[in-house]
């Protein structure tokens, strides 16, 4: 019997460490390909963002896969301060020496168009970041959406408060990587490419905990993916922070451990709801499979498992 085909996967991520880590869990994935990623200034900068993901190629052993960078900055930027955990990420010890010649990354527009125009399956784009890139490309090339199979998203808040009033004078109901550039998602939701959101709904039920780091530093011996997880996310220890991209993946290769329905929505893009995410009635706005529910233990054992395969 042969084996079933792996799903190729376009990830469009920020570098930060959980975008990091989703890029192990999904390179470790049996049924998934990562084919090529792209990496905007959002919760990064993307130099600093391409340098980290290259090292952690080099010290996992994981495959390189063709790397994209967006270079331009967001209209809402996250805080310096979290950005440059980007900077801190390349000198970790495990990471510092594990860097060699790299090449010079590619422009991730053209990244992204070339891996659309050239697949001969429908490709999942998986975006645990802004989605600028994307916009842009279908901006220019609308007839790439139908080469997407499907978008699954890391962003918004729909039935729960957002996380931006901390840093930022809104009204408390955006999401991060929705609203660092709200009118890039309100494009790409023009499109007709089936969307699935897993937003602060889902992942506010996923925290990093002291327990959960402590499961991977007591892997970081066997599995070098944990070790680096463990110390990225030693880093950010002072702030709370949650499964948010490994779960976008992880509803992608166990999608029976979460439960979904289908929403209407849209982006408000302007003013102090920017970001915002309205729940709209029943054959209104723009459907997406909104993730709803998840099990949180079984999650939690399949991203430790995964981690542990490297």
């Amino acid at each position: 019997m042969s084996k079933p085909r792996k799903k190729p996967v376009l990830h469009d991520c920020d570098a930060n460490s959980d975008d990091l880590i989703t890029s192990m869990v999904m390179r470790n994935a049996p049924n998934l390909e990562l084919v090529a990623s792209v990496i905007t200034n959002g919760l990064c900068y993307v130099a600093d963002g391409y340098r980290a993901m290259r090292r952690l190629e080099h010290f996992t052993g994981c495959p390189e896969v063709e790397i994209g960078v967006c270079d331009q900055e967001m209209p809402n930027p996250f805080p310096p301060e979290w950005r440059s955990d980007s900077r801190r990420y390349n000198r970790l010890p495990c990471l510092a020496r594990a860097l060699g010649k790299v090449r010079r990354p590619r422009r991730a527009t053209a990244v992204v168009e070339r891996r659309l125009k050239s697949a001969t399956a429908p490709i999942t784009f998986v975006c645990t970041g802004p989605t600028t890139v994307l916009a842009a490309v279908l901006k220019r090339k609308p007839e790439l959406a139908a080469k997407i199979r499907q978008l699954v998203v890391m962003g918004g808040a729909v039935r729960v408060a957002g996380n931006v009033q901390a840093v930022h004078a809104g009204d408390g109901t955006a999401e991060w990587n929705v609203f660092c550039d709200p009118h890039s998602f309100k494009t790409v939701l023009a499109h007709d490419i089936p969307v699935r959101l897993i937003a602060l709904d889902v992942t506010n039920q996923l925290p990093i905990d002291r327990a959960l780091l402590d499961q991977l530093k007591a892997m970081a011996a066997t599995s070098r993916c944990a070790e680096v997880a463990a110390q990225m996310w030693e880093l950010q220890a002072g702030r709370q922070i949650y499964l948010w991209d490994p779960t976008t993946a992880l509803s992608l290769i166990r999608p029976d451990l979460f439960r979904f329905e289908y929403v209407g929505i849209d982006v408000v893009t302007e003013g102090r709801s920017a970001g915002r995410l309205v729940e709209l009635p029943p054959g209104q706005g723009r459907l997406v499979e909104l993730a709803t529910a998840v099990d949180k233990e079984q999650v939690l054992a399949c991203f430790l498992q995964l981690l542990g395969n490297r």
